[in-house]
């Protein structure tokens, strides 16, 4: 049980989006100075947030523009939601909360903690409380959960019992889960540029016969041209 990882694969994916759409994202003023919906006090959301910044752009036409441009830009991604911008970028703001998280769970654990127990803090992202008065005039007060607080509470139940040597930082930027102990790299291509990058010679030898291989077989070529 702690070394499954499959209702963990959501949120790194989320975490991975900035790294994943940064070609995309580069250019956006509203994505680019997003920060995670619990690092912003005195406000129940980041849609809270929005709001607040649409009421103080003096053309509230062209802070929805960019609203709509931002999100238009995570299209094709798990926070992605149709029609509603203001949401889309909630969900981009709670990925970069869980791309915070993991980073640090990643990077603790590569530093080697078996000896000691490390506390890590985890994103805070409280619902508000409503006071609601029924017939009898009793007050009941409830939570008023949001979608991005539930959110926020399904990634802390993803993380329970999780082993966090698995949760690793690749070079390229990406967190990814090690099925193996021995796995050091996300993929395929970053394993590749792991070794050219600490084999430099052998990699400039294996460059070397492939050109000589290339300058052969273009030779070989026109020796069995036909003359005319």
């Amino acid at each position: 049980m702690g070394n499954h990882k499959a209702d963990l694969d959501r949120f790194i994916e989320m975490a991975n989006i900035p790294v994943k759409l940064h070609d995309r994202i580069q250019g956006c003023a509203v994505l680019e100075g997003a920060r995670p919906p619990s690092t912003q006090d005195g406000h129940e959301s980041l849609q809270l947030l929005l709001r607040d910044l649409e009421r103080a752009e003096p053309n509230p036409e062209k802070a929805k523009a960019e609203q709509a441009d931002a999100a238009k830009r995570l299209r094709g991604t798990s926070v992605y939601v149709w029609g509603d911008p203001a949401m889309t970028i909630i969900g981009y703001g709670c990925a970069l909360d869980f791309r915070q998280a993991l980073i640090q769970i990643a990077t603790t654990s590569a530093g080697g903690s078996d000896d000691r127990q490390v506390s890590i803090a985890l994103p805070r992202y409280s619902s508000s409380n409503l006071a609601e008065i029924g017939l009898n005039g009793a007050i009941a007060v409830r939570s008023a959960d949001t979608w991005e607080s539930r959110l926020h509470n399904d990634f802390i139940l993803a993380l329970q019992g999780k082993n966090a040597a698995r949760v690793r930082l690749c070079g390229c930027g990406c967190i990814y889960w090690a099925e193996r102990t021995d796995k050091k790299t996300c993929s395929g291509d970053c394993r590749a540029t792991a070794w050219r990058k600490h084999h430099p010679g052998r990699w400039k030898e294996i460059q070397y016969r492939s050109e000589e291989q290339r300058e052969r077989r273009a030779a070989n070529k026109v020796l069995k041209r036909p003359k005319s």
